[in-house]
């Protein structure tokens, strides 16, 4: 698996991506949309792929199978946790399946 660092690196970084790593591990980011290589633009620059850190707990909490998401089906299944439970410390959790990175990135810097 690796130290928890190289697992950080490997969730915002370009590579994870666009490969297969959001298809095997966080499914809910599977269909996201980043321009190739902007992971590490970003990185380069100091900065995160996500866009706040509320957002990288969430895929965080779904990389670990605390909950998952049924692609399937378009819905969060418990797990470790319930969904509703989840969604109350997250209430934005349905909002980021597949999502714009660059458009969330754009809201949060400008105060949405």
């Amino acid at each position: 698996m690796g130290s928890q660092a190289e697992v950080f690196w490997n969730l915002q970084d370009s590579p994870g991506i666009e490969t297969s790593f959001y298809r095997n591990s966080i499914h809910s980011m599977a269909g996201q949309r980043l321009p190739p290589g902007a992971g590490y633009a970003l990185r380069d620059l100091g900065k995160h792929v996500y866009p706040d850190a509320e957002f990288f707990m969430q895929k965080i909490l779904e990389y670990k199978w605390f909950i998952r998401y049924d692609r399937e089906g378009a819905r969060w299944l418990d797990s470790v946790l319930e969904v509703e439970v989840v969604e109350e410390f997250f209430p934005e959790l349905r909002q980021h399946v597949d999502p714009d990175i660059v458009r969330l990135r754009g809201e949060r810097r400008r105060g949405r």
